[in-house]
């Protein structure tokens, strides 16, 4: 369609050279109506063109635009299938120290707030009218509520072992002070009244 504009505006403006060419050989009054009606046409011409090319200025952009979100979506699925097997790779038993609670913990973390990150990304092309689109975002909302229940259990399960850690470093502190009494009372050679006085003590 431009381009059929753009040879229409070739062909008016060689009407318009012929027209100019004719006036001289005809009279005053047909050169008034025939400047008025080459003059009219070029007008019209221009108003339909610089319509045409709005139009087509617009349209190629909303195929930048249409093409540039196609593009941010194919790029959402991949990542949605490399953080699937990120997740299929953290599949596994935690072993038994802090340490590795506090990895996987990390790892939960580091995975859900790059998936938030992703998803920001597609916050501004919800209104378009892309296929694959909402499937995605439907995708991202339910992988995030999964990724924020199992960082709350791994947290929960980081605050057990560590309270189990104090617990046991607790009774160890009190098995090793309390065995040292116990060493100092039988080595002490009182009598056993003696000792069972000193045991009071030490428990009170």
């Amino acid at each position: 369609m431009k381009k059929e504009a753009q040879e229409y505006g070739d062909d008016i403006e060689k009407i318009n050279q012929q027209g100019k060419s004719i006036l001289p050989t005809v009279s005053d009054a047909d050169k008034q109506e025939l400047s008025e009606q080459l003059k009219n046409m070029k007008e019209a011409h221009g108003r339909v063109a610089d319509v045409i090319n709005e139009r087509a200025i617009a349209l190629q952009k909303n195929i930048d635009e249409a093409e540039e979100a196609a593009a941010r979506v194919a790029e959402a699925i991949q990542f949605m299938t490399d953080i699937q097997k990120e997740l299929h790779d953290l599949n596994k038993p935690i072993g038994a120290r802090v340490e590795d609670v506090e990895g996987m913990l990390a790892a939960y973390e580091r995975i859900l707030n790059d998936l938030k990150a992703n998803k920001a990304k597609l916050s501004d092309l919800q209104s378009a009218n892309i296929g694959d689109l909402h499937g995605v975002l439907a995708q991202q909302d339910d992988l995030i509520r999964i990724l924020e229940a199992q960082i709350a259990k791994l947290r929960q399960l980081l605050l057990l072992r560590q309270q189990f850690i104090a617990l046991i470093a607790e009774i160890t502190t009190f098995i090793a002070k309390y065995t040292e009494i116990v060493r100092d009372i039988e080595k002490s050679g009182q009598t056993t009244e003696e000792k069972i006085k000193r045991y009071c003590i030490c428990g009170s």
